[in-house]
């Protein structure tokens, strides 16, 4: 929610139809977020396998949240042009 909140921040040119921008930005916000995640357990829980959680977690979302950008994004892109259509 932070991530879209600041790309909203960030301006609105700078993502506007270009979808390869969006990937990476969800791409790095997920592992970011997990790598926070990760931190909070350590610190909590204890020792956790770092290198099991990156590869078996934190890419697996990563790549799982791209693959929903890819699909979700042009309709919603879509959805946006059509509201402003309608707005005139």
């Amino acid at each position: 929610m932070l991530l879209g909140f600041a790309a909203g921040l960030a301006g609105r040119e700078i993502y506007r139809n270009r979808i390869v921008n969006s990937l990476i930005l969800v791409f790095t916000g997920t592992i970011i977020h997990e790598f926070l995640i990760f931190i909070l357990v350590y610190f909590f829980i204890g020792a956790v396998n770092f290198e099991w959680l990156m590869l078996k977690q934190f890419a697996i979302k990563a790549v799982y949240n791209s693959l929903l950008t890819l699909l979700l994004y042009p309709f919603f892109f879509w959805l946006l042009r059509e509201k402003k259509h309608s707005q005139r």
